[in-house]
């Protein structure tokens, strides 16, 4: 059996190759399994890009003389049964390093005690036994990439007698999905949330762009091909191409169509834009390989955008993904109910850690506790405090934001925005639960800033040092005004004022991090350090910097909690904060906002790491007076 997932292709695949040289009969299975399915209805044109693809990777098995098996169900009954049917004695699979995904590995590891084989491919744009966690070490030594492969001329029959299974339509797939969603009965909040994000990724941009592709009838590869020539289209040029995987040429895009579609895309903030936006969904279901993406990017003679965009965008997810796949233990003591974890979203590898409370200890009905790390760190910064709160009841989490420490750092336009939206996605679709967040420097303003937009997510809020102008007289209609005039700086100007920073900072992590952590500098060690030092080797770490010159005028962090949020509100403070005087900003701030508690401790800028005893107490004491206590007034009330 050959167990198609998210590899949805015939070519550069592996498994189907192994499969065709090693045995007489060949059964290639996809399962609709909706629990791993849900991802595409936040996924632009997501369950019609499913649906073609499914339905062109059957066409392609049937001229190979193969079929595509269809089966609905979950993996976990799935493939077990349609083994045992067929007797299979081997069972083929591309590895998965996602959290939610890895269902496959309890899946294989349950047919191999049935004596059913379990092997695991993936298609490495680099051989990973060069690989080293340091990008730029490992651009160095790393050797050619390997080249994508071409698909099997032909393929074992099925079995005879088994069923190929019925491809569903897009209505009905979308239907099915949102029906699933709804039964899992989430939280009220969620489900709202859920459904607001679903129907705006169903009708934006890029889905009206992946819809014209498939309308188009022209295949992924082909799109890429016209992507990559876009840059050298002659102005008012609307020929079609002679490209490849047209079925019908009258409706085919042209080159002129997808220059547009790429112009769209591109802003100053993040160059190269275009790629990520308009392939996320073909890389997401494999349609396309990373490494088929780097290799027809670099086969151009031209170092134009789109072939920089994409070729970047594969060497980037292929160095993360290999980072996942090989992630490190910790270098200290850690319970084994701390675990690392990796989520994608819109397309991009992260990575968070959870903590549980033991069997048992789980405060039934309790928020999930979100901790939120600040400019330059990450989730595992809050390394003290995710147990000691799980053992307190709470679930707690600790994501690692889009452009940060093991997170991928893909060409997108960084902002307060994203970031918010991020954590707002996080909520909906990991969490699954409303959350107390706790936000660290502008960890804290981006907090802030999600729970104003989504009050429903959020029973309450801490701020660590928070980021953010604290302003009395803020008037959202002159932030409005502000924000549709702002310019940013000439471009050459922020790239060279950015690489003279980051040069600097890059060299004095070690010493900086001291400097913030006053009461305790050895709290600042040498894990700490050089993680930041990592993170900030990864190829988009000086795009990801670069983008304060272009974030959008912000919020007072006073008008947020007062008008917008208006829910328990902490603030917690590392009174000692070189970076500015933090007691002030917490005395102005607590002067505009009466109803927030206030707790100035004696730590520096990162109190959550430096003292995490005393940052645990605090944020217990405001969870178990505050918003505990006052979700129980209501619910008697």
């Amino acid at each position: 059996m050959v167990w198609l997932k998210f590899d949805l292709r015939t070519d550069d695949h592996e498994g189907l190759l192994a499969a065709a040289s090693a045995s007489s009969a060949v059964l290639p299975v996809y399962c609709i399994d909706y629990s791993q399915l849900t991802f595409l209805l936040h996924t632009p044109a997501g369950p019609e890009a499913l649906v073609e693809a499914l339905l062109k990777l059957r066409r392609e098995l049937q001229q190979m003389g193969s079929d595509l098996v269809v089966a609905p169900g979950p993996w976990e009954e799935c493939l077990p049964a349609l083994a045992m049917k067929v007797g299979a004695r081997a069972v083929i699979a591309e590895e998965e390093v996602e959290f939610k995904r890895q269902a496959s590995i309890g899946v294989l590891e349950g047919l191999s005690t049935q004596g059913i084989q379990a092997y695991h491919w993936s298609a490495d744009v680099w051989p990973n036994s060069a690989f080293t966690p340091n990008y730029r070490a490992w651009k160095r030594q790393r050797p050619q990439h390997n080249k994508p492969l071409d698909a099997p001329a032909n393929m074992p029959a099925v079995p005879a007698g088994m069923p190929a299974g019925e491809i569903p339509s897009a209505s009905g797939l979308r239907a099915a999905l949102k029906s699933y969603q709804q039964s899992l009965q989430p939280h009220p909040a969620i489900a709202d949330m859920a459904a607001a994000t679903q129907d705006a990724t169903e009708h934006s941009t890029e889905s009206q762009d992946a819809k014209q592709l498939l309308s188009s009838g022209q295949k992924w590869l082909s799109f890429l091909q016209l992507y990559l020539s876009s840059s050298s289209v002659p102005q008012g040029n609307s020929g079609v191409p002679a490209v490849e995987g047209t079925q019908d040429p009258s409706k085919a895009l042209s080159v002129e169509q997808v220059a547009g579609m790429v112009q769209q895309f591109e802003t100053p903030s993040a160059e190269g834009a275009s790629f990520p936006k308009l392939f996320a969904t073909a890389l997401l279901l494999g349609i396309l390989s990373r490494r088929r993406v780097y290799h027809e990017a670099m086969s151009k003679a031209s170092r134009s955008l789109p072939t920089r965009a994409a070729a970047l965008t594969a060497e980037s997810a292929d160095f993360h993904w290999q980072l996942a796949r090989q992630s490190e233990p910790w270098p200290f003591a850690m319970p084994d109910t701390v675990q690392r974890k990796h989520w994608r979203w819109q397309g991009f590898m992260t990575d968070y850690c959870e903590a549980r409370p033991a069997a048992g200890k789980a405060n039934p009905g309790a928020p999930a506790i979100l901790l939120v790390h600040g400019f330059g760190a990450f989730g595992d910064h809050w390394r003290s405090n995710l147990q000691p709160l799980a053992d307190q009841g709470f679930q707690v989490f600790a994501p690692t934001f889009p452009g940060f420490g093991r997170s991928e750092k893909a060409a997108v336009p960084y902002s307060q925005v994203l970031w918010s939206n991020f954590l707002r996605d996080f909520i909906v679709q990991v969490v699954g639960r409303p959350v107390v967040v706790a936000g660290n420097s502008i960890g804290g303003f981006i907090s802030t800033s999600m729970a104003a937009d989504n009050p429903t997510l959020v029973e309450g809020l801490a701020l660590l040092n928070s980021a953010g102008p604290i302003d009395g007289s803020f008037s959202i209609e002159q932030w409005e005004e502000e924000a549709r005039t702002k310019t940013a700086p000439p471009k050459w100007i922020v790239q060279l004022v950015t690489n003279a920073l980051f040069w600097y900072l890059e060299r004095t992590i070690p010493g900086t991090l001291k400097w913030l952590y006053p009461t305790a500098p050895d709290r600042a060690d040498a894990w700490l350090a050089q993680e930041i030092y990592r993170s900030a080797c990864d190829s988009g770490s000086v795009a990801v910097f670069a983008s304060v010159f272009y974030l959008p005028p912000p919020r007072a962090l006073n008008y947020m909690i007062n008008e917008l949020y208006k829910k328990p509100t902490l603030l917690l403070t590392g009174g000692l904060d070189p970076l500015n005087d933090a007691k002030g900003r917490t005395s102005e701030l607590s002067a505009l906002s009466p109803d927030a508690m206030v707790k100035v401790l004696e730590a520096g800028h990162c109190p959550h790491d430096e003292q995490p005893e005393q940052i645990n107490k605090g944020l217990l004491e405001f969870i178990n007076g505050r918003v505990l206590s006052k979700a129980m007034a209501g619910s008697t009330s």
